[in-house]
């Protein structure tokens, strides 16, 4: 469920190329081009710097996921829409969902997608998704908690759970993929990925992935012959790869674009490529440990909100590809679940000193930096090397703190160390990268996060731990909108972070490439399928 979000540059020989038939568009027959396609994509898509490709202990589902499987409904920005399953009937009690499937769907080995398949995806499913929350903590807030999962007939299932849960279709999508009963072994362990996405699986190795196209896909068949997928984690060694054509789009995928936005910006201006982007609603912010001197005092942290420049951040780090944010969730009512009366904290350097004044720190030593009882103000940052672009924002915050009277050290770790000491508590305050928080819902970031038994939690606050509960088990869609309100208002009292920025996502291609069309978060590549070459 999480995803959250990280080489050198290696030569890639391209096999002998498959002329495509004729592609119509705008009425018009495309010119014959080979309708192959390498994808260059970076760590954060995978959170590794290998490829697998278990569906539930690969990091790497994060680009592949929508290319070799498909879920029983999808649900994005613009809703919820039938995938696997054409439509679903809800109990009174909110704890039965019917399921009626779509029929005449094959999977990669041309066997039937039916009930017993989607039976068996989703214990499948379970079993592995509830054993990763445990090891994250707090399975119990917001999982699905499937109790049993009947064959009502061969098109038609009835999952039962143990109390109602009003993100069960949110779930279905993000972490309930469909495959077939023939992906594992006799013994029980992954042998192949067999489902029923527009692609399958030829071969994979640590950095490359090559998919060939499923004629028979129920979303229709694959204009593209071929799909190689490289791995390079080095963000530069990426944009290289591009403009020397070893690629013909660099994607996104699990945050950001991969590649450095300066070079996003420059490419831009090239017209060999063209740039997708959208404001995504993963999100960065500054985590305050609160347990300790200075950021156990509110007034503190408050100081600070006010004393970042976002937008600054936003121009100088991102170069304009991104929007500050404004609270917990989302910019604006497109992301679903924001409260839109939340405007966030503007720059304000002027209130920030105040608030230190407040609270004791002055310059008694006119040396620009703050101090009380001989003891100046000097805290440690500590990020990741995560995302391309962590480095450069803790500069920018280090600078903009500096004005304000704070001296900021910077400590970079490696993502495990990185974690350990958010876990351990020992950090003063931390850049916290895009992780847990997909398009639609929010659940487990605000689990992990802000709930007092989350894993990486920021605060303790009984009031938002029993609306977050409640909201875990209701099915009324504005009851549970106005217990997500009353969670953002909270947060929002309680300053335990500071929302920073969300970044854009998306992918440069090169302009013989049509058909692409974006997404976002962890289904960057979903309309590969669609893709061809012209020209």
């Amino acid at each position: 469920m999480f995803s959250s979000r990280k080489g050198r540059l290696i030569g890639l020989i391209v096999g002998s190329m498959l002329i495509a038939s004729l592609v119509p568009q705008s009425g018009a027959l495309a010119q014959e081009s080979p309708q192959e396609l390498v994808v260059g994509v970076g760590a954060a898509a995978g959170m590794s710097t290998d490829f697998t490709v278990d569906p539930y202990e690969s990091p790497a589902m994060n680009v592949l996921a929508s290319l070799l499987y498909d879920p029983l409904v999808i649900v994005d920005r613009n809703g919820v829409a039938p995938a696997l399953a054409t439509s679903w009937d809800i109990s009174a009690d909110g704890k039965a969902w019917t399921f009626h499937l779509r029929k005449g769907v094959k999977f990669h080995d041309g066997s039937e997608f039916d009930a017993q398949a989607a039976k068996f995806s989703i214990n499948k499913a379970e079993t592995k998704t509830r054993g990763m929350m445990s090891a994250m903590g707090g399975e119990a807030r917001y999982a699905p908690q499937i109790e049993s999962v009947d064959i009502v007939d061969k098109y038609t299932i009835a999952v039962h759970l143990e109390r109602p849960c009003g993100a069960f279709v949110e779930n279905l999508s993000m972490s309930y993929l469909i495959l077939s009963p023939q992906s594992y072994s006799p013994e029980g362990r992954f042998a192949k990925p067999i489902g029923t996405g527009p692609f399958i699986l030829s071969s994979y190795s640590k950095r490359r992935v090559e998919l060939l196209p499923f004629k028979d896909c129920w979303r229709g068949a694959p204009k593209l012959d071929r799909v190689v997928i490289r791995l390079i984690p080095d963000p530069q060694a990426l944009a290289m790869a591009l403009e020397a054509g070893e690629l013909d789009m660099v994607a996104g995928g699990g945050g950001g674009m991969s590649i450095l936005y300066s070079d996003v910006k420059r490419l831009e201006s090239d017209p060999r490529f063209r740039v997708y982007s959208g404001n995504s609603a993963l999100l960065e912010f500054i985590r305050f440990n609160s347990t300790r001197s200075p950021f156990d005092d509110i007034r503190v942290r408050q100081a600070v909100n006010y004393a970042l420049d976002r937008q600054a951040i936003v121009e100088a780090v991102f170069e304009g590809y991104g929007v500050p944010c404004k609270g917990p969730i989302g910019y604006d009512a497109s992301i679903r679940w924001t409260d839109p009366t939340i405007e966030g904290c503007p720059y304000d350097p002027t209130k920030a000193r105040q608030l230190l004044a407040e609270t004791g720190w002055g310059d008694r030593d006119r040396d620009g930096i703050l101090d009380k009882m001989g003891k100046p103000f000097t805290v440690t940052l500590t990020f990741s090397a995560f995302y391309p672009y962590e480095s450069a924002m803790a500069e920018m915050i280090q600078y903009q703190l500096k004005q304000v009277g704070i001296r900021v050290k910077l400590q970079q770790l490696e993502m495990a160390a990185y974690m350990g000491s958010l876990m351990g508590g020992w950090y003063d305050f931390a850049l916290q990268p895009s992780m847990g928080k997909g398009e639609v819902n929010p659940d487990p970031y605000l689990n992990m996060f802000f709930h007092s038994k989350g894993v990486f939690t920021t605060m303790r606050n009984r009031a938002f731990d029993q609306a977050f509960d409640q909201a875990m088990t209701t099915t009324d869609h504005e009851q549970r909108q106005q217990l997500y309100y009353k969670m953002q208002q909270i947060i929002m009292e309680e300053y335990p972070v500071a929302f920073l920025i969300h970044p854009a996502e998306g992918a440069v291609i090169k302009r013989e490439v049509k058909g692409f069309q974006m997404a976002y978060a962890f289904d960057i590549l979903r309309s590969l399928g669609k893709v061809y070459r012209q020209g």
